[in-house]
């Protein structure tokens, strides 16, 4: 609702032409108290150690014929 709030007071301001002097001022004002909520990062799983014992197989990426 405040950004809301604070885009139409931005498009009323930029609709004013000449009057644009005081713009930084009406904008830092709107977005003084303006704070985005955030949401925290979840944990992250702790993986699984795996140990790869496919070495005698032949390799797939490999060309074919040799």
């Amino acid at each position: 609702m405040r950004a809301l709030r604070i885009l139409a007071g931005i498009a009323v301001l930029s609709s004013c032409g000449s009057q644009q002097e005081d713009l930084p001022a009406e904008l830092a004002s709107l977005t003084r108290d303006f704070r985005p909520k955030v949401e925290p990062l979840p944990q992250a799983k702790a993986l699984e150690s795996f140990k790869y014992q496919a070495g005698n197989l032949p390799d797939p990426f490999a060309p074919k014929g040799k």
